[in-house]
């Protein structure tokens, strides 16, 4: 009777250890496949870029056909480095990259209109100033 007991310990136990292997193991694998993914998707970022300043100097295209030429080239590396990746991934941060490159270029601009005028009110106070020293 006793030797049964300690069997069914010994089986519980290994049993127990095998199931907190296989659980590690799948994890683990989760873990490398999402790393993988995460570098893929960075390999991309870093080629969307240029792909994109590239496109924005076609003034003759639509933003259409520019996001159209961006995810043709996106689409030639992930061939030639073998890289499975959603479109739908790419064109939204296709369209994030877009949108926060025309906020930050309106935010430029009117600051750089602000310093204008601040720069103009400057040079007219400093031609008044003059122009009373001269008389």
């Amino acid at each position: 009777m006793e030797d049964i007991e300690i069997i069914l310990s010994l089986a519980a136990t290994a049993l127990t250890c095998l199931l907190a292997a296989l659980t590690c193991f799948f994890k683990l694998l989760r873990a490398v496949k999402n790393k993988k993914k995460a570098e893929n998707f960075i390999k991309i970022e870093e080629a969307l870029l240029p792909f994109i300043e590239e496109a924005e100097k076609f003034t003759q295209f639509s933003g259409a056909e520019k996001k159209a030429y961006v995810l043709m080239r996106i689409a030639e590396v992930t061939a030639k480095q073998r890289i499975k990746l959603s479109t739908d991934e790419v064109s939204k941060k296709i369209d994030g990259l877009v949108s926060l490159s025309r906020n930050v270029n309106v935010s430029n601009e009117r600051a750089l209109a602000r310093d204008n005028s601040d720069e103009n009110c400057y040079i007219k106070k400093s031609n008044k100033e003059l122009s009373a020293l001269k008389n």
